[in-house]
């Protein structure tokens, strides 16, 4: 460390965008770029110290290339002019200080902590959750997906005294993250919203989304309230032995929010809460009566009464690119371009097959990325179920989704009901002159494939 240990920052920041007078630097080296080089930019936004893991030569120039030795201002780097005493901390691992100071942060609040992850819709629960929660309460969650390594710790650095409750979204794509991000959040309840077929490039099996996820519940351990589903029997069975309290959400008889009388329209979804409440989304897909039974039961643990957070419920609004509806040029869109796996993908199938179509139901869908060596299994299942629920068009958007094709035509599909495209570019450009006006289309796909551009190929959009 350079400079003095007793030193205090008014914030914490590894985005030089948003330094104000007084902050701690972190610099992060990320894949596209590192934090190290923008160190001279945060000195001159007013940074008062720094985090790195490699030496910082004492001569760093703040000022861009190619200015004059003789030009150069007063560098707070090198002990001169107002910036004088600017504080070096060199660690071997940046990212894991972040993490460390995040966690220090989040023990000086004596607050309940909700923290949850799942395969699909932890983003949308997350959503649903603090809303409800905040009839009754301040409070912090994740700005959109911000759930790993970075995007966690930034979150917590947010609490304040204002604060009377956190909602912290947890995410995954290797072992051992859920325990690592769960030791810096210490929450005080735990919700596993659904296990499924995600990220299997890197977790080998479905047994091992599962393990990967039960972490959270073991760092919470008896002290601590498990959420979880009540359709999974297994995900219940190893939450019982980890928690004291489990609280059950579900379709089946036995759970302690339950849902029954789904109605699907394309105004949106409609249920009965427990025989005895009526919830009212404005959003498409059975997948999202499961988000809004889990934060529901939630919201129960901490005061709000199941009627008061069904109410709440119906103003809530999908984050873009899930299950958002849209009317473009005639045609009628779902568009869930945000992410995309097995379990979701057929339960937007679902909802394209129950929905009223004009013409055509059209499902575009591109490829379902990190299965593994699965993915092309998965994929030609996928094409199977689809064809079973009537698609009449059927269109593959990358390497792997064509793989859906072939599924399709083990179920007799075949001609010109079955188009393939390599990127969402082409297949937008193609997609302007194939569909009518009348159809119904589904597009979705991994968030790396970017569906939504085929979106730009239409002028005239409006939601419902």
């Amino acid at each position: 460390m350079n400079g003095n240990p007793t030193a205090e920052f008014s914030d914490v920041s590894t985005d030089t965008r948003k330094i104000e007078k007084g902050s701690l630097f972190i610099a992060i080296k990320g894949p596209n770029f590192d934090g190290h080089d923008f160190i001279a930019k945060a000195v001159k936004k007013g940074a008062s110290g720094a985090v790195v893991s490699r030496d910082i030569p004492p001569h760093l120039n703040p000022l861009p290339k190619g200015e004059r030795k003789q030009d150069l201002k007063p560098s707070p780097l090198r002990g001169e002019g107002k910036g004088e005493g600017f504080i070096i901390i060199k660690v071997e691992d940046t990212v894991k200080a972040l993490g460390d100071i995040a966690k220090f942060h989040r023990s000086r609040f004596d607050i309940p902590v909700i923290a949850l992850t799942g395969s699909n819709g932890k983003t949308t629960t997350k959503e649903m959750l603090a809303l409800i929660l905040s009839a009754k309460y301040n409070v912090l969650k994740n700005e959109g997906t911000e759930n790993n390594f970075i995007g966690v710790p930034q979150t917590l650095l947010k609490l304040n005294k204002g604060h009377d409750i956190a909602v912290v979204e947890l995410g995954t794509n290797h072992f051992g993250e859920i325990a690592y991000l769960s030791d810096i959040v210490q929450p005080n309840c735990g919700m596993i919203i659904n296990i499924g077929p995600s990220h299997l490039e890197f977790f080998g099996s479905v047994e091992n989304v599962m393990k990967e996820k039960l972490d959270l519940l073991k760092r919470i351990g008896e002290d601590g309230s498990a959420i979880v589903n009540g359709d999974d029997d297994g995900l219940i069975n190893d939450a019982k032995k980890m928690c004291e309290e489990v609280v059950t959400f579900g379709l089946n008889e036995g759970c302690d929010f339950m849902a029954g009388r789904i109605h699907e329209s394309d105004c949106g979804i409609n249920f009965a809460l427990n025989d005895t409440y009526l919830v009212k989304l404005r959003m498409l897909g059975k997948h999202n009566v499961y988000n809004a039974l889990a934060a529901i039961a939630a919201g129960s643990l901490y005061g709000i009464a199941a009627g008061a957070a069904a109410k709440a419920l119906e103003d809530f609004v999908l984050p873009k690119l899930r299950m958002e509806y849209e009317k473009c040029d005639g045609i009628e869109f779902i568009f869930d371009c945000y992410n995309s796996n097995p379990a979701s993908l057929k339960s937007a199938i679902g909802t394209l097959r129950d929905m009223e179509a004009g013409k055509r139901r059209v499902m575009i869908a591109g490829d379902m990325l990190e299965l593994g060596a699965s993915g092309q299994e998965f994929h030609r299942e996928i094409g199977r179920f689809a064809a079973k629920a009537g698609i009449d068009l059927f269109v593959s958007v990358g390497p792997l989704s064509r793989y859906i094709l072939e599924g399709a035509q083990e179920e007799g599909i075949g001609g010109k009901s079955l188009l393939r495209f390599e990127n969402s570019v082409e297949a937008a450009k193609a997609l302007k002159d194939i569909l009518r006006k009348g159809d119904l289309v589904l597009v979705k796909g991994s968030r790396g494939m970017k569906m939504e551009e085929i979106k730009k190929c239409f002028t005239t959009c409006s939601t419902r």
